[in-house]
């Protein structure tokens, strides 16, 4: 891993359990993303300060991520 990539993993890491998630009716999961509220709250806690940069690379891991958990392997 980069050292300049730290600050995002750090950050995603720490609110990792924040997913919104639907169950569907053939019992598999559907990820939708983080949930913002719970995200920021979670920063809050580990005093992470969240800029407009560390958002950005925030929001493209949660893509990645999203995408990977539904069996996607495609990019947004």
């Amino acid at each position: 891993m980069w050292p300049e990539n730290w600050s995002a993993v750090k950050a995603f890491l720490s609110v990792s359990t924040q997913w919104n998630a639907i169950g569907r009716m053939d019992g598999s999961v559907y990820w939708q993303g983080l949930d913002y509220a719970g995200a920021e709250r979670g920063f809050a806690m580990a005093e992470i300060a969240i800029d407009a940069a560390l958002w950005a690379d925030i929001r493209l891991m949660e893509a990645a991520a999203r995408n990977r958990l539904n069996g996607s392997m495609e990019t947004d």
